[in-house]
């Protein structure tokens, strides 16, 4: 890590492009200063390559439970400190973050919340997982059921997990991940009162029902 820091610095000042950054890693476990950190060496090509097969499969799903939404969301993004792909929709109230809220909590979670999204995983849940949860937290969301089956609430992560091998094993994997994504978000709009019509979408038949229809008709 120390290597490829002064690498980067090195090429953006040969550039003459000046920047000043914190070398000290967020959201991390253990953080170590980049220009010392001689800790993380190991680079295995194979599973940078998995992993980026991994978000780009995922990045296609969460894009399409994007589009069935009408209110503000974000893009679809990738997280630096966690390493996790999310997709976050919004109510449009208003949260005041607490006193004792660092940076990120007091400038990113100002607003009511549903978050979904997929991580490698980390200390509280040490396996690839996809997660959702809404924030604040609504009481008693963890009794509520969500499908598909094997998605459940994890008490130390405090979130809806979707183990990445279970959702892998299901039958038609995307609309187990829809499935997932979509009755999680319904629990947590129900219980904070979202607009229910914010995912009432008029949306045109797909090609194969449209071409069917047609068929029928001649």
């Amino acid at each position: 890590m120390a290597d490829f820091y002064a690498d980067v610095m090195q090429a953006l000042q040969r550039l003459r492009v000046d920047v000043a950054i914190s070398v000290l890693p967020s959201e991390v476990a253990h953080p170590i200063p980049f220009p010392d950190d001689r800790t993380h060496a190991t680079y295995e090509p194979a599973h940078a390559a998995r992993f980026f097969r991994v978000l780009s499969v995922v990045d296609t799903v969460l894009k399409q439970h994007r589009a069935r939404f009408r209110g503000r969301t974000t893009p679809v993004q990738f997280f630096w400190g966690t390493f996790d792909i999310a997709l976050v929709r919004y109510s449009g109230h208003a949260v005041r973050p607490p006193k004792e809220a660092g940076i990120i909590e007091r400038y990113g979670a100002d607003a009511e919340e549903v978050c979904a999204g997929w991580w490698p995983g980390d200390e509280r849940v040490p396996y690839a997982a996809f997660y959702a949860y809404a924030f604040p937290k609504p009481d008693g969301i963890e009794t509520h059921p969500i499908t598909p089956a094997g998605a459940a609430w994890n008490p130390d992560a405090g979130e809806f997990i979707l183990e990445y091998e279970t959702a892998r094993s299901l039958p038609d994997p995307r609309s187990g991940l829809l499935d997932f994504f979509q009755s999680t978000y319904a629990v947590a709009a129900k219980l904070t009162g979202w607009d229910p019509t914010l995912t009432e979408i008029n949306a045109p038949p797909s090609a194969a029902v449209a071409s069917s229809n047609e068929e029928a008709k001649a």
